[in-house]
């Protein structure tokens, strides 16, 4: 019996499907990779849906890692993340905050793809279609 691993979603113009089949020889690690992905985009959408203001959010976690020293890790994440003023801002948006600073950081309270092929090589991000230009 083949089971899946299947996530669709449609709302207005967003459309986001994940479909992963998975067979007796398929990992536990290989289901967590797709339900990292998962949760990855429904987040990131969850903050847009929200109307919080993603671009001045990340301009303050940009800024609070540039003058933290500007060096990753979890240790320096959290001293930084002390020092975040927080006032004047809903839940979600402090919610956002926290997750742009701790990805500048290099860090993340979740699970994500990134940290999944650290620990399993051979599962691969899958990169967009399309030609993008180097930055």
């Amino acid at each position: 019996m083949v089971e899946c691993v299947a996530f669709s979603a449609k709302y207005k113009d967003w459309i986001s499907i994940k479909k992963m089949l998975v067979h007796p020889d398929t990992g536990q690690g290989e289901v967590a990779f797709m339900l990292a992905g998962i949760a990855a985009t429904t987040a990131k959408k969850g903050y847009q849906f929200a109307g919080i203001d993603i671009v001045s959010l990340n301009a303050r976690a940009e800024k609070t890692f540039k003058s933290s020293g500007g060096k990753k890790g979890f240790a320096n994440a959290i001293t930084a993340l002390a020092k975040i003023d927080s006032s004047g801002l809903d839940g979600i948006s402090k919610s956002y905050l926290i997750d742009a600073v701790l990805e500048q950081f290099g860090c993340s309270a979740r699970i994500t793809q990134e940290a999944m092929a650290e620990i399993y090589p051979h599962l691969k991000i899958t990169k967009p279609r399309g030609r993008f230009s180097k930055k």
